[in-house]
């Protein structure tokens, strides 16, 4: 969507489902991203419990974070492999953290929510 950077989710996954989103970035200009979310990768999927979200399947590589720039206009796919043993079923949504320039505010984006099981 043009002006903005969104998530876009299927509305079901299964508990051993890869959780595969697109990240639209729909600004003028590139935004950089953290890759050591969930999964190791850009997103932190967070689960609801009670009232709270609770970011799930956390990177335990032991490596440095890495920036990478997601291109104005820009479609990037990303996969969120399943934690061992499974997502547990319930309420999950999938979140975004972004800067668009070095030094710049971060802001952060989520997707609508889905469920697992």
């Amino acid at each position: 969507m043009a002006g903005q950077v969104t998530i876009a989710v299927a509305q079901q996954y299964g508990p051993n489902d890869t959780i595969e989103a697109s990240v639209a970035n729909g600004l003028p200009g590139d935004i950089r991203v953290a890759d050591h979310q969930s999964g190791c990768t850009i997103l932190t999927v967070e689960r609801l419990a009670g009232s709270s979200w609770q970011a799930q399947n956390p990177c335990l590589l032991r490596s440095p974070t890495r920036l990478t720039a997601l291109a104005a206009g820009s479609v990037t796919p990303v996969a969120v492999q399943p934690p061992p043993g499974g997502w547990s079923p319930g309420v999950y949504r999938a979140t975004l953290v972004y800067r668009e320039a070095a030094g710049d505010v971060e802001t952060s984006v989520t997707s609508a929510t889905f469920r697992v099981g």
